[in-house]
């Protein structure tokens, strides 16, 4: 059975890229001291997640990132993490 979730060094590059274009719009955001240290200290628990290729740690930071720091709910956090890494959901590169 073919599986339609990216793992692996792609999976963790699309996390990366989520994570990477909220630190690029972080000024455009307009969030507070509180929300920018807790988006700064969960950048570098992505760093190590992704340095120790551990898929599932980044996937919760990520997740984590899109609530805590974005104010998106838990579920739509999740449902987006989930579709960023589904090869066939159109989102993220080369799908």
């Amino acid at each position: 059975m073919k599986n339609n979730y990216h793992r692996g060094n792609r999976a963790l590059k699309s996390l990366g890229n989520i994570v990477t274009d909220t630190f690029n719009h972080l000024e455009n955001l307009h969030l507070d001291k509180s929300k920018k240290d807790i988006f700064k200290d969960l950048v570098g628990e992505m760093g190590k997640a992704i340095n120790e290729r551990n898929l599932e740690e980044a996937k919760k930071i990520t997740g984590l990132i899109l609530s805590d720091v974005l104010g998106y709910e838990k579920a739509r956090a999740s449902f987006i993490v989930n579709n960023y890494l589904n090869k066939n959901s159109g989102w993220g590169e080369d799908n």
